[in-house]
């Protein structure tokens, strides 16, 4: 079993913290959903990944909280290093790291903006990409750096399957649990729209799925021979005159403005380009025929 903050988890177990309920706590603290017999699984699973792992010199440290020089070598083996930067005596070692760590777990305090970076990173935009369409819309200081720590350490879907996915939305408000099913089913484009982003909607691709679903209903209600069935299927045969009037309205626009788009690409391409004469090649043919034979004898002279 696997949640998106495995790593987070595994980060947790490594810092000493090792009971259910002190886990639960840390998650809830950074609004990460826990509790239940699907968070058991997911922490016993990091258990066993830190226990093989890790060997008791390190675990000795990991109790008496001093380090030497070893220990974050296994940190990043366990692929937890970065979060160490935030924890004593590691703090003052890399300041940028430590800042983009920090940084990185404030995103957790935003709902909203967590939420638009969580889904988004379900459609798989690139961390650069996604810093910059998020910096817009919350006016905040997001890099690339940021965006893949996030991803990496609190959600990170790489590590999901389906059953994962459908066990951890189990845990989540129906808010978020609509956003994410709108990720794991629909175009990119359809959860910009439902996260108040930049999205371009085609008109025509829009009617011609309403007019397919409209043409659905009116088949289905035409199949019962009942007055209520026959009711809904004039409504629904009303329905799809409109949209197939409307569709080719808007599909005959797009074939124009793309008629138009071609013919402009063209225009680029209707002057003439000039071209030497036949005296001109022939110049420049003696030229390097000349040019060649005097390079031959130099050689032979050389030689």
């Amino acid at each position: 079993m696997s949640t998106p903050y495995d790593l987070y988890i595994r980060f947790l177990i490594t810092t000493g913290v090792s009971t259910r309920d002190d886990i639960d706590s840390k998650l809830r603290e950074l609004n990460l959903p826990g509790g239940g017999n699907y968070l058991n699984k997911a922490v016993e699973a990091q258990e066993a990944v830190v226990t093989q792992t890790l060997p008791a010199s390190i675990w000795t440290q990991i109790q008496t909280k001093r380090f030497s020089g070893d220990f974050m070598q296994y940190m990043k083996v366990l692929e937890v290093d970065d979060l160490w930067y935030m924890e004593r005596p590691f703090r003052d070692k890399e300041p940028a790291r430590r800042s983009a760590v920090k940084l990185t777990y404030d995103i957790n305090q935003d709902p909203q903006l967590r939420l638009c970076m969580s889904a988004l990173l379900m459609k798989g935009m690139p961390p650069a990409e996604l810093s910059q369409l998020l910096s817009v819309r919350f006016a905040s200081f997001l890099r690339e750096v940021h965006v893949a720590l996030y991803e990496k350490y609190f959600f990170n879907v790489r590590r999901m399957t389906r059953r994962d996915w459908k066990c951890f939305m189990g845990y989540c408000d129906p808010g978020e649990n609509n956003i994410y099913f709108t990720a794991l089913s629909e175009p990119l484009d359809v959860l910009k729209t439902e996260l108040e982003l930049p999205a371009k909607v085609s008109a025509s691709e829009t009617l011609q799925y309403l007019l397919t679903k409209s043409y659905q209903k009116a088949k289905e209600y035409l199949a019962h021979s009942t007055p209520e069935s026959n009711k809904e299927a004039r409504e629904w045969i009303a329905s799809v005159v409109q949209l197939v009037d409307k569709y080719e309205k808007y599909r005959s626009g797009d074939a124009t403005d793309f008629s138009s788009a071609l013919q402009l690409e063209f225009n680029f391409v209707e002057g003439e380009f000039d071209t030497p004469d036949k005296d001109v090649l022939a110049e420049i043919s003696a030229k390097i025929k000349k040019d060649a034979e005097e390079a031959k004898a130099a050689m032979e002279d050389s030689a």
